[in-house]
């Protein structure tokens, strides 16, 4: 699957090159600003992506086949991610709808191949999160939503308050609906030929 991320908004230095989501999440951390924090996402477009992306896959795979048979496999484009660059830091102009959707499916996927055997696992964690100078933070960095990932990272329940954020009462949601909408034909045995696909 790629996106095309376009770094900067100066027209000079416009980087439109298309991306895994393994090149974007990678260690990688993005900023908000304030006036466009809020996470919006709702029922339908979650359903939409899931199956955009679970239905491209099963076009291409078949039981038995070898591993690396799925870089052979058709892409996915899931749009322009618009950054800006800020005193050293990435700022999400665009696209923030999608990446926090796909960091909350990311967590879903880190949860759901556990029971495979660890040589199968595909390594995701370091796309959720990254850890510099000791501080642990994760690739959509916003305070207020880092309790809730706290929870969703580790397997628990969050439940949201009055005092959260419209953002995280819809991440809790939508994360809920992932678990419900995820299709059983990408069963265990499949599982690590879609996230092979989905990151590469």
């Amino acid at each position: 699957m790629s996106t095309q991320a376009h770094l900067t908004l100066d027209r000079r230095d416009i980087d439109g090159k298309g991306r895994t989501l393994w090149e974007l999440f990678d260690n990688r951390r993005y900023a908000i600003d304030s006036y466009q924090r809020e996470y919006k996402w709702q029922t339908k477009q979650l359903v939409e992506l899931i199956d955009d992306l679970c239905g491209k896959f099963l076009e291409y795979y078949e039981p038995g086949q070898e591993r690396d048979a799925v870089a052979k496999y058709g892409h996915y484009f899931l749009g322009s991610i618009i950054l800006s660059q800020k005193k050293g830091q990435s700022y999400i102009i665009d696209g923030q709808q999608r990446l926090t959707t796909l960091t909350l499916f990311l967590i879903y996927l880190h949860h759901r191949q556990q029971k495979l055997p660890e040589n199968e696992r595909v390594p995701v964690h370091q796309l959720i999160l990254s850890q510099k100078y000791g501080k642990k933070t994760y690739n959509i960095d916003v305070p207020e939503r880092t309790s809730c990932l706290d929870s969703l990272h580790s397997g628990q329940q969050y439940d949201p308050t009055n005092k959260d954020p419209e953002a995280v009462r819809n991440m809790v949601a939508r994360y809920k609906e992932i678990e419900e909408n995820f299709p059983p034909d990408i069963n265990d045995k499949a599982l690590p030929y879609f996230l092979d696909w989905l990151l590469n």
